[in-house]
This record gives C-alpha cells, sequence and structure tokens, in this order.
C-alpha cells in the first residue's frame, strides 16, 4: 500500500495541470480512470496470488510496473515540446 500511494501522489503531478483558459477537466476523468484501474489490478494480482496461480513476486510487481510505465508516459505527454502548426510536415 504505500508504494500504491507513492506512485499515486506521483501520478498526481501531471494529471493536475489545467489550462484555465479551456476550462476543461479531462485529467480528473483520467485521474479516476486510472485509479480505478490500478485498484483493480492490485485485487486482480492478490486474488491470483491467494489462488496460486500467478507468482507471488510477479503478482506483487507488475501492476506498479504498469502504473509506473503509466506515470513515464503522463509526463512525456505534459513536458513534450509542442512544434508550431504550421511547421509540421
Amino acid at each position: 500500500m504505500p508504494l500504491s500511494a507513492l506512485i499515486l501522489a506521483v501520478m498526481a503531478i501531471p494529471l493536475s495541470f489545467v489550462n484555465t483558459r479551456a476550462r476543461r477537466s479531462y485529467g480528473l476523468l483520467v485521474a479516476l480512470l486510472l485509479y480505478f484501474v490500478y485498484n483493480n489490478l492490485l485485487s486482480l494480482s492478490q486474488a491470483w496470488v491467494a489462488q496460486g496461480k500467478l507468482n507471488p513476486w510477479a503478482g506483487g510487481v507488475s501492476s506498479h510496473l504498469l502504473m509506473l510505465f503509466a506515470v513515464a508516459a503522463l509526463f512525456y505527454l505534459r513536458t513534450r515540446q509542442h512544434a508550431p502548426r504550421w511547421r509540421q510536415s
């Protein structure tokens, strides 16, 4: 649980960006969706480990690594440089 709290806290950084002129809060919807997916992945891996279908080490690490990849992707999407539309080819 401490690791998932840390991952969710770091995930909040790129999701908290809001363009005040656009008045769109898609970040909140994405945050809720990612939380539900993460929570279900943790529950599913815990159940599979309890049933013996999954290795305990792989079950404990796989969902966290998947969310760390999502965090890295969100940071990349927020920090990438956008070229002007007239320069894109």
